[in-house]
């Protein structure tokens, strides 16, 4: 009997120890599954990537595919203010007879040429598709709200026949016109080259000591102001210790192609016809139109952040701003300007001196 006892005693122990070590055991492999680090994450992370690889290379194929048709005509293609394919040559400006069928809308030299996006003719809207509409503050910046917006206002002039769509006007289109990169601006530089401010300079606004610093690589310095709040309403210091931001925003003159009006007329003619369609009132030539452009833009500054809207406004010279990091918010009323995408088979006939009628 005692044998028997110290034999059961023995296998219970044992038996917890092996409970005990396949718990552990069960624990560590868990952790490795699931863990931060686990396997699922680094399979979900390795499937991420290469979905992400895929997709950059399917639309390096299709941007080399869109090249190669442009250069055999097969698609339209631009250069500033020209737009061809095959044997027929467009200017930007030229007017189009396009019917978009919105009651409100005049259609009568309604629509011009704009560009090429992706080898697809652009047409845009003469007159303003809304004289005044506003946008307000961070509500209307975060998660490209305000973008969505704009698009969604143009979206019922598409229905058109031969059109696939319609979108806002954007920043791209008229840098597509004018020839201007912030990348490359009219004098060679970058756009701010040096400046804190710098097209894709990355900035680190952060609390260090109880003062808000910024640095980069143009710069390290103190901000004067004691709040800096973002425009999700976060604030430095509170919410988070150390924001990264990294600046996009840009303005210029399309005549100099650098963000002063006063410099070497490289860029767009003042007197051309795709200066008076972008800028100009068509009802009143000798007044500037303004309208939004469907972008959102950061300017890191040395004083503070501000997030906003690009707009085309030539009497400011700028765009509408938003939210800043003192936490003021603006208001804006600016017009919208429709872009039409046409089908890709789509055929122009001559329909009079820089007018033509749409056909397939």
């Amino acid at each position: 009997m005692k044998n028997f006892r110290k034999n059961r005693g023995i296998t219970l122990i044992s038996l917890v120890v092996t409970i005990i070590i396949l718990l552990i055991l069960a624990g560590v492999s868990i952790s490795m599954l699931i863990g931060e680090n686990g396997i699922i994450k680094q399979a979900q992370n390795a499937k991420e990537k290469t979905e992400e690889a895929e997709a950059q290379e399917n639309g390096t194929l299709s941007q080399y595919e869109t090249i190669i048709q442009q250069e055999t005509g097969e698609l339209w293609k631009q250069n500033k203010t020209i737009i061809s394919k095959k044997d027929i040559a467009l200017e930007v400006g030229d007017y189009v007879s396009y019917e978009s069928n919105v009651e409100e809308y005049n259609d009568e030299n309604g629509w011009r040429i704009l560009g090429e996006e992706n080898g697809q003719l652009l047409l845009v809207s003469t007159y303003l598709v809304n004289n005044e509409y506003t946008l307000s503050g961070a509500e209307d910046y975060l998660n490209n709200t305000g973008i969505n917006k704009l698009n969604a206002e143009c979206e019922k002039y598409g229905n058109g026949l031969y059109a696939t769509g319609a979108r806002s006007i954007k920043a791209e289109d008229i840098d597509r016109i004018t020839g201007y990169s912030p990348e490359k601006t009219g004098n060679g530089k970058k756009y701010k080259q040096g400046e804190i401010d710098e097209y894709g300079n990355e900035v680190t606004y952060k609390i260090e000591n109880g003062l808000i610093t910024y640095h980069s690589k143009n710069g390290t310095g103190t901000i004067e102001d004691t709040t800096f709040t973002l425009p999700d309403g976060r604030v430095l210091g509170e919410d988070i210790e150390e924001v990264i931001l990294k600046s996009n925003a840009y303005y210029y003159w399309p005549t100099t192609l650098i963000d002063s009006y006063d410099g070497d007329k490289i860029g767009l003619s003042d007197t051309s016809e795709a200066y008076y369609m972008l800028f100009r009132d068509y009802n009143n030539t000798s007044s500037n139109i303004t309208y939004w452009l469907a972008n959102t833009y950061v300017e890191t500054r040395t004083t503070s952040c501000v997030w906003g809207m690009y707009g085309i406004n030539m009497s400011k010279g700028n765009v509408g701003l938003y939210s800043t990091t003192n936490g003021t918010q603006t208001v804006d009323t600016y017009g919208i300007r429709a872009v039409i995408i046409l089908d890709s088979d789509v055929k122009l006939i001559e329909n009079g001196e820089h007018s033509w009628k749409l056909t397939k």
